[in-house]
Order: C-alpha cells, then sequence, then structure tokens
C-alpha cells in the first residue's frame, strides 16, 4: 500500500486479511507499507499503457461498456511481455462490506 491511511488502514483491509487468513491455505500475509511519495511501481506503468490504448481507441470508436476494457486491455501491449488479461465475472468479486460485518464489530478507534 501507499501508506494512505483512510484508504489502507481501515477496517475492510482488515477484514479482507482475515478472510484469506480463514478461508485459505495461508499462513502469513505481509503488507509493505511504501514511503510516501515514493510509491511508483510497474502497476502504474500498466495503467498508462492501458490508458493510452484506451485514448487511442476512443479516437476512431465509442466504447460502450465494462466489456469492452478487457480487449483494450489485450491491445495495450500485443507484443514484447504482452499483458496476460484474464476475464473474471462479476460473482467472483466480494463486497467488503459484508464480509466486514461478518468478521466483527471491533473495529473503533480509542
Amino acid at each position: 500500500s501507499d501508506n494512505c491511511s483512510v484508504q489502507n488502514k481501515n477496517k475492510y483491509l482488515k477484514s479482507m486479511y482475515m478472510y484469506i487468513v480463514k478461508n485459505f491455505d495461508i499462513e502469513k500475509i505481509t503488507h509493505k507499507c511504501l514511503i510516501a511519495g515514493h510509491t511508483e511501481n510497474k502497476g502504474n506503468s500498466m495503467h498508462s499503457c492501458i490508458e493510452k490504448e484506451k485514448n487511442r481507441i476512443l479516437k476512431k470508436n465509442p466504447i460502450y461498456g465494462p466489456s469492452e476494457i478487457y480487449g483494450v486491455a489485450k491491445l495495450a501491449k500485443p507484443t514484447e511481455n504482452p499483458y496476460t488479461v484474464i476475464e473474471v465475472s462479476t460473482e467472483v468479486f466480494l463486497v467488503w462490506k459484508k464480509v466486514c460485518d461478518t468478521m466483527g464489530k471491533n473495529f473503533v478507534i480509542n
């Protein structure tokens, strides 16, 4: 994480970790907090590349829905280590607010 307390140090992230440890064969999770202002990583480059491809496509054709983003991501880097894009359905996503509610309510600030 980038050490942003509002986004990362909250009950949802803690509930996610608890859920993973409880439901999967994982003994340990290591969460690394990066130094604020020094958070550029490979993911940033990937997002930038996909954004450029999206803008290039939008100059010629509209993008009608989220399902078309899959193709945009595939086209973003077609050669030299192309991105592996896996299309998933909405059923594989969890609503973390609901998961958090099942993990307990002991998330108060002293």
